[in-house]
């Protein structure tokens, strides 16, 4: 009898719904922890629970934005606060000033400098903005399935 490799589609459903989850684990770490690769404060007395250790997933990602503030030269930008005035500044990816340049890559290199999208001022097409994060993780999918030749 030899055995085959099949990949259902409830397997791949399964590997899907996996691959959800692991985007709503990053949305806990960002939610409970600051940020992904950000570490939770330090505590003087250990949290209760069993906690695994916390971990930058985006070492080695590649992240790429649709668009960036100041991509094409000097934007206004507006950041709202809690108390409902705007802090405004200025992006501009060709200033001599690093202040301004507001880089997707800055998103994920765990500084506190920022990405910033580009104002719907600017025009309707900036109101979806689409960041893509590559983990460069391989995931395999797949169960052996031994079933006999047919």
């Amino acid at each position: 009898m030899e055995s085959k490799t099949t990949i259902s589609n409830e397997n791949i459903m399964k590997c899907i719904l996996e691959l959800v989850l692991s985007a709503e684990g990053l949305k806990f770490l960002k939610s409970h922890h600051g940020g992904i690769g950000n570490h939770p404060p330090r505590r003087s007395t250990p949290p209760a629970g069993l906690w695994p250790s916390v971990f930058n997933l985006a070492t080695k990602a590649a992240i790429t934005a649709n668009a960036t503030c100041g991509e094409r030269g000097r934007e206004e930008f507006c950041r709202m606060v809690d108390n409902g005035k705007g802090r405004c500044g200025i992006c501009d990816n060709f200033s001599p000033d690093p202040g301004k340049r507001h880089s997707v890559n800055f998103a994920i290199d765990g500084s506190n400098r920022w990405w910033q999208s580009p104002a719907i001022y600017y025009g309707p097409q900036y109101e979806f903005v689409t960041i893509t994060i590559d983990l460069k993780q391989n995931k395999l999918c797949g169960t052996l399935n031994p079933q006999p030749d047919t």
